[in-house]
């Protein structure tokens, strides 16, 4: 058996025993080994290593300190549900075992089978040719057209007391502007390099785009954090293969179009390369429908005000004196 050992910050220390009676509870054998899954921004994860195999444990979930708690796994459990029982859904590990209960951890926990593969981004050193990139740029393109074959009768967010999709109480199309707002708000309380023209630049680019925003879709699964950070990959005969997509916790139903922005920005900023491949491959399931432009533009927007805020309220904030719209104007004029 382990000895007790903080596995990360948010975990804590946890003793050999309670990740036992943790595998106990699911009958999943007798613990071997215990390691952190490095790939996350939370430190939620470890791997675990039994007698009847690998699982990836998740613990110390996401809550609201009002008391509306226990929505994270709840949520990823819902959406791995759907990809699962989706005959063109992409792969994901099923099935996800959650445990609500307290009396282990003091919070409740989720284990699932481990998925063959790995996330590129942990080997951001290796160097890849380019036919390497090509064919892991249109597995990725691929494996989000998947996710965007599951549809949803309406655009709305999990609610974990009834398990369903609650539809969002106004349009659509307002509905991301209140997000746009919200973001705009975190932003110039973290920041002083959010000014009065960067958010009136903002709203600019959603007032523009309202028109096409307002256009009616379909709905689907859309992930909110897609991009080689979480996917799987493995390379078998020369040939690149997605193996999973992991981390629903910021899933929700929407416009498939959102879910664009993420991987762009990240190819743009990492110099991963394969942009061309990734939209060839997803579009071959999604062509672009009247308004995309427009419509790129905010969500492309969205996203990157999420990264900025977040960086912003930061104790160390990497991007010094740079304004907003000098740092995210050029994501949101992106040619695609």
């Amino acid at each position: 058996m382990l000895p007790s050992r903080e596995y990360s910050k948010r975990l804590g220390t946890l003793s050999d025993e309670q990740l036992q009676a943790a595998l106990d509870r699911f009958g999943l054998g007798r613990l071997v080994a215990a390691e952190p899954i490095a790939n996350g921004l939370f430190g939620q994860n470890l791997l675990l290593t039994t007698s009847t195999g690998e699982y990836v444990f998740r613990g110390a979930p996401h809550w609201n300190p009002a008391g509306e708690d226990d929505w994270q796994f709840q949520k990823e459990r819902f959406f791995s549900r759907l990809m699962h029982e989706s005959p063109t859904g992409p792969p994901v590990a099923w099935p996800y075992l959650l445990d609500e209960g307290r009396d282990i951890f003091g919070w409740g926990f989720a284990l699932q089978p481990r998925l063959p593969g790995h996330a590129l981004l942990q080997r951001m050193s290796k160097h890849y040719s380019e036919l390497e990139r090509q064919q892991q740029a249109r597995q990725l393109g691929l494996a989000l057209a998947a996710v965007h074959k599951v549809t949803l009768p309406a655009a709305g967010r999990h609610d974990p007391r009834t398990d369903t999709i609650m539809p969002v109480a106004t349009s659509y199309a307002a509905d991301v502007e209140a997000i746009v707002e919200e973001l705009l708000e975190r932003s110039v309380r973290a920041s002083a390099p959010t000014s009065t023209d960067d958010v009136a630049w903002a709203r600019s680019v959603v007032a523009a785009g309202r028109e096409a925003m307002e256009m009616p879709f379909q709905p689907t699964v859309v992930h909110l954090d897609f991009g080689f950070h979480n996917v799987l990959f493995e390379q078998r005969q020369g040939e690149w293969r997605l193996t999973g997509v992991i981390d629903w916790m910021t899933a929700e139903a929407g416009h498939p179009e959102c879910d664009l922005s993420r991987p762009l920005a990240t190819d743009r900023q990492y110099r991963l390369g394969g942009q061309g491949a990734f939209l060839a491959a997803y579009e071959r399931l999604h062509p672009r429908t009247p308004g995309f432009e427009e419509r790129f533009r905010v969500f492309m927007l969205w996203e990157r005000l999420l990264i900025w805020q977040y960086w912003q309220a930061q104790p160390r904030n990497d991007f010094g004196d740079i304004g907003m719209r000098r740092w995210i104007e050029p994501f949101v004029e992106m040619l695609v």
